[in-house]
């Protein structure tokens, strides 16, 4: 197998369920860089300067774009963020729900989640 088949078959979505307190079973997919470069381009306009209510919410907008149904398909919508479905969560089972999305995904808050937060503030 060559590499170009290598990279292709491990650009698989991977799905992963966490059983997370309060809520129960949660079901993650894997992003694609291309997802997470958008929601990193997605922190500011086109002048490059920040859109502070998308920073306010960019991590309940990576977990809108990672949990989905059981059929795969993504649960929340970025109007589902806006509107506020994860803002009374208690902040540990948010922690233990972003802990999860990032360690399925690979964005463990090193250089790939600074990423987003730089893009917010530059």
């Amino acid at each position: 197998m060559g590499l170009k088949e290598k990279i292709a078959a491990a650009s698989e979505r991977r799905y992963k369920v966490v059983d997370v307190p309060e809520l129960g079973e949660v079901k993650l997919r894997s992003l694609k860089r291309s997802e997470f470069r958008r929601l990193a381009q997605s922190m500011t306009d086109d002048k490059g300067e920040t859109i502070l209510a998308r920073q306010a919410k960019q991590e309940e907008l990576f977990l809108a774009l990672v949990i989905v149904d059981d059929q795969n398909n993504q649960t929340f919508s970025e109007d589902d963020v806006f509107a506020g479905v994860f803002d009374e969560l208690h902040g540990g089972v948010m922690r233990i729900l972003l802990d999860a999305a990032r360690q399925h995904t690979g964005v463990f808050g090193g250089d790939g989640w600074q990423a987003v937060e730089s893009a917010a503030k530059n």
